[in-house]
Order: C-alpha cells, then structure tokens, then sequence
C-alpha cells in the first residue's frame, strides 16, 4: 500500500533561525533606506548632530571652492603638515577637492562633524588600523596623537561621513541621521557659525578693533556670524539674538557708538587703519529688528586676507 508523503514541518530551532533571516534582512533594508535617503542638504547635515549646548557651524565648501576663497584660507599645499599629506596619500580624501560641506557642532563633550564628499571607505579603515585604531561593525576609531582625544568616524552614507573627537572612543555613535530637524530657520549664508553670545567675551587675541565691536554682543543670548554673496562681492552678516526688544536697543545703541567711534577713528588716521581690519569694519552699520540686532559689513578680498594673515591691529 503506497504511504502518504508526509510534509515538512520545521522545528522550533529551525523557526528561530527563519525569525532571525527576516528579521535581519529588515534591518538591512531600513539602514539602507536610511543610508541611501540621507539628504546633502544643511538641514539634513545639521540634524544628525548632537546640538544640546553645542556651537553650529555649517561651510558649503563646493560654493566657496568655486568662488577660491576655500584656496585662500587653506593656504599653500607645500605648506601643509607631513601628517596631513600622509593622510591624503593613505586615504584618498583632499579636503581641497573631495569636501564639498560641512556641518558640525562643538560642545563640553567634544567636537562632531558631517561631512559631505567623496570618500574611499576601504582605504578610511585600512588608514584607522594602520595608525594603531580599529574597526568594528562598519565603525572605526583612532587615536589623536596631538590632543589625545579619540577620532571616531562611519559612513552615513556613500557620500556623508560621521566623525567625532572626545573621550570616547565611539563617541561618533551619537551622530545618526533621522534626528528631528530644528524648526528654527537656518541662516541662508553658505558658511556660518552660530554660538552663546557670552563665548563672545571669552575669545583672546581678538584685534582691538573686533573686540570692542564684539564687547556688546556678549548681552545677546545667541550670536550667529555668516558670510554670503552680495552682488559682485561678499557680505559679513552678524546677528545677535536679545532676551527682548528693549536689550536689542540698549546692544544696538552701544554697538553704533563703537562703530562710530571706530569711522572717527579710522578717518583722523594717516593711513595705516583706513586700509586695514579696523577700515573694514568702520564700513559697517547695525540695525534693531526687534529682539534682533543685524549689523553688515560689505567684504572684499582684502578682508580674507586680512583675518587669515592675523592682524594686529
């Protein structure tokens, strides 16, 4: 008599192992969703940083590379650090042609940047475990021979590297993208930083000119500097975020007496300070727009070249 074929049935272990195959093929499906949607836009960058106390900072390096001012302040390759040129040569990244933005938050913790640009992932690791670090789960870390801090960094995406410096040797975990966007607006500048207003008074080896224009700001809650185009040339915008109207009045009153002080100053003089730093500013103006005091600086090239070469004045 011919037997019934009997079906399969899996058993218990075997139904685990099923569960775990689904459930780590949705897992990849969701980090690669995640990964391949990442934006490269500022709001995108800027909410997969930490921000809790934190200094922002965001460059479109692309723009600023076009317009060669990213030339300008890097200065000349021949005198960059042996370290560096070992870096480029071992990883493939230039800054000078791979980066094309960054957004990055500094607080007690430590400092956090994405970056937007070409990478070689391969090679990123291979560098980290040449340098005595390691790499586990797609995650590398190294150790900062100068400041001793660990540098921890991964791929958000193909084109977004996450990287952190502080204590931690995985401290660039806290970097991830799908974290709340910031309803507050961004400014539209294509490099600022924005920051407390009280680190204002707390910055040495400020020229004597830019700090009794800062001395005010410290009153502010918040001061956000940005640099944009304006027609042919460039814009300093600086914006200083009041507790009310009435403190806006009182920073704008005190900013315009410096800065006419200083237009005095420059004006009576043989020469020098009309062509330097304390020149430049004098052609500024501050204005109250509310709880906000926005002053404006038009830039020229000259201006650059002025706060890289670290002026005295």
């Amino acid at each position: 008599m011919r037997t019934r074929k009997q079906r399969w049935r899996p058993g218990p272990w075997q139904l685990a192992l099923i569960a775990l195959a689904v459930f780590g093929a949705a897992l990849g499906w969701l980090y690669w969703r995640q990964r391949a949607a990442f934006g490269n836009d500022a709001p995108s960058l800027l909410a997969a940083l930490p921000v809790d106390r934190a200094t922002t900072l965001y460059i479109d390096a692309a723009l600023l590379r076009r317009a060669g001012i990213l030339a300008l302040i890097a200065g000349a390759q021949a005198a960059e650090e042996a370290d560096y040129r070992t870096f480029v040569e071992q990883t493939g990244f230039n800054y000078r042609t791979d980066l094309d933005a960054v957004a990055a938050t500094f607080n007690p913790s430590g400092s956090y940047f994405v970056l937007l640009g070409r990478f070689q992932w391969p090679r990123l690791n291979a560098y980290a475990q040449a340098q005595g670090g390691e790499c586990r789960n797609q995650v590398c870390n190294v150790k900062d021979g100068v400041s001793g801090r660990n540098i921890s960094f991964y791929l958000l995406s193909s084109h977004v590297l996450a990287l952190a410096a502080n204590p931690d040797p995985w401290g660039v975990t806290s970097i991830a993208a799908g974290r709340a966007k910031s309803s507050v607006a961004l400014p539209p500048e294509p490099a600022w930083i924005s920051a407390p207003a009280a680190m204002a008074s707390q910055i040495n080896g400020l020229p004597l000119a830019a700090g009794l224009l800062l001395a005010p700001v410290a009153q502010a809650e918040t001061v956000t500097v940005a640099v944009g185009p304006r027609g042919a040339g460039l814009q300093l915008r600086v914006e200083a975020l009041c507790s009310s109207p009435e403190t806006a009045a009182t920073v704008t009153r005190r900013l315009s007496d410096s800065l006419a002080a200083l237009h005095q100053a420059v004006s009576k003089s043989s020469g020098k300070e009309s062509r330097g730093l304390s020149g430049v500013l004098s052609t500024g103006k501050w204005e109250q727009r509310g709880a906000r005091v926005i002053g404006t600086w038009p830039l020229e090239r000259r201006f650059l070249e002025l706060l890289i070469s670290g002026p005295s004045e």
